[in-house]
């Protein structure tokens, strides 16, 4: 029953995307309006946020973890971006390369996390 919520979830918010994405393309204006509107507007907020905290930590701290065990810093950052992608490949969507599943072990390049 979940992963049926969790599906369900996942395409509505892959729907909201890609109209938005092709109201960009088409030079149409189809505002959001509602909890739709206040829903996108906090996504984009929260990932400018991680992105900027992302930039602002230097490479050499990028390997500190706060206790053996824990996840480093890339790790967690590898592994929120991992988490995005895990949905839609449930539908047939391919992650990029690179982001399989030993991605936080492998990648640590601080660019490459950001990007």
């Amino acid at each position: 029953m979940k992963l049926r919520l969790v599906l369900v979830a996942t395409i509505a918010f892959c729907s909201i995307g890609f109209q938005r994405m092709n109201a960009q393309e088409t030079g149409k204006d189809t505002a959001i309006k509602g909890f739709r509107a206040e829903f996108l507007a906090q996504l984009v907020d929260d990932e400018k946020k991680l992105v900027d905290l992302a930039e602002a930590i230097p490479q050499e701290k990028y390997s500190w973890r706060p206790a053996e065990g824990v996840r480093s810093i890339s790790e967690v950052y590898v592994h929120v971006a991992g988490a995005n992608y895990m949905f839609p490949t449930m539908m047939g969507v391919k992650a990029p390369e690179g982001m399989g599943r030993d991605a936080e072990k492998t990648m640590t390049d601080k660019k490459k996390i950001v990007e």
